[in-house]
């Protein structure tokens, strides 16, 4: 238990605690309250009523559960706790939120223990105060809560998800839904410099070619491909999308969408499926490669979901080299979601896409 705890207190250090926006001020004064255990002081703007940001949410639930951790030795309940009263300057939601949060980290902790038992206890309050369709802590809270439940089934011989057995297959399921990709990618700037950035990359490189063949790993929407037809229409050539995916109904679809807006550039294109049951049997073969194209592998956020998968991962790199492409554009988040420590990855992906949500909430609103 208590290797869990300290990798949470790393995770919740100052250095990583000091820098928490919040509009007009920030949430960075801290007190020392024991050896390295620290809690931030809740600012003036939020005493008067101002929301905290998801993250400033799931931070401040972090270092109250170190700060309870620590007291738990002198059997200090943690609602008598008298930092932990400084919660209550907040907003009625905020509390809840942060309370909510908190049971997602003592969840976190026993499944990190192999305290199953305990952890579906936790496990079954989270479920019954978040929810698929609330605030947006709730949503980050019940998605990492399913995560945690679908752990607890794996280790306990219960697991029965076709849903995460068919994820663990198919990392090129994005194009699932490519309306909503297509809304996001419109309202997100960093999806859109991602984008740009690649798609300006592959038409500087196919510039003087008469041919390019792009190949994506990951197709979404199809929407960068129209960014592509834009840029180069000073340069026409013939075009070759090539998508691969597990599915032909939806990527039908997509390819008739973007055949019919270079029809109305008149730049010939055609659109190819190379449909992937596993993808180690994706062979070179299937991609069909006239020497005259100019290559181009585009990978936009699917590769990271084979780093737990090495055996795929190579395959999918070999049969990649194979194609000799031109170039290879790939995009990931930046950040360290691949640790091998089940708590350490946890902590990480739970702070990683409590940011995220920040950044839906701002941008979609």
């Amino acid at each position: 238990m208590q290797a869990s705890i300290n990798k949470i207190h790393m995770l919740m250090s100052p250095e990583n605690v000091l820098e928490i926006p919040n509009q007009q001020c920030q949430l960075q004064k801290t007190i020392k309250l024991e050896d390295n255990v620290y809690l931030p002081v809740i600012s003036d703007a939020a005493v008067e009523g101002q929301k905290l940001s998801i993250e400033e949410v799931m931070r401040v639930a972090g270092v109250m559960y170190i700060q309870s951790c620590a007291k738990s030795a002198e059997d200090t309940f943690i609602f008598s706790d008298p930092y932990f009263c400084s919660m209550f300057e907040l907003c009625e939601e905020d509390k809840r939120n942060v309370e909510l949060a908190q049971l997602l980290l003592a969840s976190t902790e026993k499944v990190g223990c192999q305290q199953f038992m305990c952890a579906q206890k936790l496990l079954g309050f989270c479920f019954l105060l978040c929810s698929s369709t609330g605030n947006s802590v709730e949503r980050v809270v019940h998605y990492f809560s399913e995560a945690l439940k679908e752990k607890i089934d794996k280790e306990t011989g219960r697991f029965t998800s076709k849903r995460s057995s068919g994820r663990e297959e198919h990392p090129f399921c994005l194009n699932s839904n490519p309306m909503f990709t297509a809304y996001t990618l419109q309202r997100i700037p960093f999806f859109q410099v991602a984008q740009f950035a690649g798609v300006q990359e592959i038409v500087e490189q196919g510039d003087s070619s008469e041919k390019v063949h792009l190949i994506d790993l990951g197709i979404g929407s199809g929407v960068q491909w129209i960014d592509f037809m834009q840029a180069s229409a000073a340069n026409p050539m013939e075009i070759t999308v090539r998508s691969a995916t597990i599915s032909k109904d939806t990527i039908n679809n997509i390819g008739n969408r973007l055949v019919n807006f270079a029809n109305t550039m008149n730049i010939p294109l055609s659109f190819k499926v190379v449909l992937v049951t596993n993808i180690r049997s994706i062979r070179k073969d299937q991609f069909d490669i006239d020497t005259e194209e100019v290559v181009a592998v585009y990978a936009a956020s699917c590769l990271s979901t084979l780093v737990a998968k090495p055996e795929s991962m190579d395959s999918l790199i070999e049969v990649i080299k194979s194609l000799r492409p031109q170039m290879m554009i790939f995009t990931e988040v930046e950040a360290n979601l691949n640790s091998c420590d089940f708590v350490n990855h946890f902590i990480e992906a739970f702070f990683f896409y409590s940011v995220y949500f920040d950044c839906l909430e701002t941008c979609m609103d």
